[in-house]
């Protein structure tokens, strides 16, 4: 962000403080300036209009709120969906693990790792709708521990896997072995029945 730009901005927050009249210290107007600097000055007076219209606006708005309106988050299930989506492409036709790790980005080769790794996916058929649905929960959980900040908990990775990403081992911690989870898919399917 250049300087007049800073102005600007700066500029912007005190006029937001005077509209509520509240008397915000210069330390925290340049913070608000400055946690909205990937911004332009258009997209946020745009954002405080709209603020100001909705049931929300008896209170001065923090910067998230306006960075939300001008750039809304994902909807989780919406990038649960897309991780699912990005897994089962590199599946049909099965892609080297460099080649499908790239294409498929960080959380959904996280989501794999998780299950088991990409060697045992090549392995077997093509995920099921519960294989599906609980790729979508792994990669909501791991959103949610990424957005708290918690990504040095990764659940459901074996120990070795752990020790390889630096992680430790916790011993209280359950995974419910590839194996299992075929055999319960399969028996739900009928394959065992007599």
């Amino acid at each position: 962000m250049n300087e007049q730009n800073k102005n600007e901005m700066i500029v912007f927050w005190l006029n937001v403080a005077n509209y509520y009249r509240q008397n915000v210290p210069d330390e925290t107007i340049r913070m608000y300036a400055y946690d909205t600097r990937e911004l332009s000055l258009t997209e946020l007076r745009t954002a405080f209009e709209n603020y100001r219209a909705s049931n929300q606006a008896a209170f001065m708005p923090l910067p998230a709120v306006l960075k939300n309106i001008v750039r809304p988050p994902l909807d989780e299930d919406a990038e649960a969906n897309e991780v699912v989506s990005r897994i089962i492409h590199c599946l049909s036709p099965f892609k080297p693990a460099a080649e499908a790790q790239e294409q498929m980005g960080g959380l959904a080769w996280e989501v794999v790792r998780s299950l088991g790794g990409w060697s045992e996916f090549g392995r077997r058929p093509m995920p099921d709708s519960f294989a599906q649905r609980d790729m979508r929960e792994m990669a909501k959980a791991k959103l949610l521990r990424a957005r708290q900040g918690r990504t040095d908990v990764l659940p459901a990775i074996a120990g070795s896997d752990r020790a390889q990403i630096g992680q430790q081992t916790n011993a209280d911690q359950p995974r419910i072995d590839a194996k299992v989870v075929a055999l319960v898919s399969d028996a739900m399917k009928g394959k065992y029945l007599v």
